[in-house]
């Protein structure tokens, strides 16, 4: 049976002792409002106490007329004020930092928004900082991650729905997007996937992302995570949904397609030629760190006819006196390289840089002077690894894809490795994201989106004000996708 709020305070009061017995940071605080008595209930240090102080009990305290709810609500000067009659309910907005307040005979309990606005300055992102363009970022409250989105986009066809996910923690997740732009089976689709979410609870996007996404055992990333609203923006008015959880400062954007992948912030505030020769280079970054490693080891053991006699050589002489197969060796220093990176983002950041070079210096110059390793091997895994710091949303697929590419290489050579390729390929092709083929507008092809693709075309044309010419990828939503067979 549902508790329900009484007419009697103590009545109340004794509910409320009763619910939060084991916590102790939960405060009650008791005044009189117009001879009648009350009290209220918060979490300590959620609570801005100059507005509880002003807004709240010192209007309350001076009221002199009837006391009902209506005059209450009239008094109370706080940004949202609601009623509950629900003792659950009660708990709850306790418990989301709200302060409550019960008054001897009235049947409901007033919920007052007077949480403290504490939070850490809106900064540029470090993971997608840029040199033109905005310099702002989301931080970990939601409400203001809103706004700067309207900010940006003060359309009266964008659209925010609430999601309450967890069944332990009921963090709030939005999902945002423009009405008339976005494809209504995107829509329904992502609805349908946030409401089939069944967690105890949700500690971020992230856990968001993995609940929801298409092909959750791929390697390959469906859905975007982006630091900067006006990256979301952009997205909306392309016909993507984004979603944001409360205490995130990350939003997702979805749905998120391969090509996305060598696009930067940047590109669209430089010139559209410098731009293309960006997205152009980072392709071929993408191509040299997952093929790089796998292609020598191919030539180097099946294929030497197509190494030049002079490099062929010089080659044979650095590996003399090497105790390990090619293939082992090349994975090892693959291994040794990630481990060295992974060290320096953990370790705190003042001694970061000495670790990266101690790691990459003294023990890779060691293990070359000690005949561990030859010097080709160490000059290839450096170029494929630096070429991999350009692959970005494509960072972790990438390290994948060259060590499962060195299998192949060291048993079958070239014609291995090109059977991989065709695999990934293959993967490539055969996935969706929220309905939407993955390789579009390569596969299936549409050449006039091709405008955004590897070569940038002008800004006039990428933003038309015509809704027929302007890229939406609701275009190649497949209208008999079924999620059940992909998510």
């Amino acid at each position: 049976m549902t508790q329900k709020v009484h007419r009697n305070l103590q009545h109340n009061y004794a509910m409320m002792k009763e619910h939060f017995r084991h916590n102790s940071n939960v405060v009650f605080r008791q005044f009189q409002v117009a001879r009648k008595a009350a009290f209220l209930v918060q979490i300590a240090g959620f609570v801005d106490k100059s507005m509880l102080a002003q807004s709240v009990i010192s209007r309350l305290s001076d009221h002199m007329g009837s006391v009902t709810e209506e005059s209450i609500l009239n008094t109370i000067a706080v940004p949202s004020v609601e009623t509950t009659t629900e003792i659950r309910a009660v708990v709850q907005k306790v418990l989301e930092a709200q302060s409550v307040l019960f008054v001897d005979g009235i049947t409901v309990a007033f919920t007052l928004d007077v949480s403290a606005s504490e939070q850490r300055n809106v900064d540029e992102p470090e993971n997608e900082a840029v040199i033109r363009g905005p310099h702002t970022g989301f931080v970990e409250n939601l409400t203001v991650n809103l706004s700067w989105i309207f900010r940006y986009l003060p359309n009266p066809n964008l659209r925010v729905e609430n999601y309450r996910l967890g069944t332990e923690n009921k963090i709030t997740c939005v999902l945002v997007y423009l009405e008339g732009t976005a494809h209504s089976g995107i829509i329904s689709l992502v609805k349908a996937r946030l409401d089939e979410i069944e967690v105890d609870a949700i500690l971020g996007c992230a856990y968001v992302a993995q609940l929801i996404q298409d092909h959750p055992n791929n390697i390959f990333p469906t859905i975007r995570h982006t630091e900067r609203p006006d990256v979301v923006v952009a997205n909306l008015l392309e016909g993507r949904v984004a979603i944001l959880t409360q205490g995130c400062p990350t939003s997702l954007i979805l749905p998120h397609l391969f090509l996305d992948n060598f696009q930067s912030v940047e590109d669209y505030h430089s010139e559209r030629y410098f731009s293309s020769s960006m997205r152009i280079l980072r392709l071929m970054a993408f191509l040299v760190a997952t093929q790089l490693p796998g292609l020598y080891v191919s030539i180097e053991n099946f294929h030497k006819e197509l190494i030049p006699s002079n490099l062929l050589i010089s080659i044979a002489g650095t590996r003399e006196g090497v105790p390990f197969p090619l293939g082992l060796e090349v994975f090892i220093m693959l291994l040794a390289f990630e481990l060295i990176k992974e060290s320096g983002m953990r370790m705190p950041k003042p001694i970061a840089s000495t670790v990266s070079i101690v790691g990459g210096l003294i023990l890779g110059q060691a293990a070359v002077d000690s005949g561990l390793i030859g010097i080709p091997t160490v000059i290839t895994v450096a170029v494929a690894g630096m070429s991999g710091f350009l692959a970005g949303p494509l960072s972790q697929p990438v390290f994948l894809i060259r060590l499962l590419s060195l299998i192949p290489s060291s048993f079958v050579g070239l014609y291995g490795l090109i059977l991989f390729d065709l695999m990934i390929l293959l993967n490539l092709s055969s996935i969706t994201s929220f309905g939407v083929p993955y390789m579009v507008p390569l596969v299936p092809t549409y050449f006039p989106d091709w405008k955004d693709t590897f070569i940038r075309k002008s800004t006039k044309k990428l933003h038309t004000t015509s809704k027929k010419r302007r890229h939406n990828i609701g275009r190649y939503f497949e209208e008999e996708y079924n999620p059940k067979t992909n998510h």
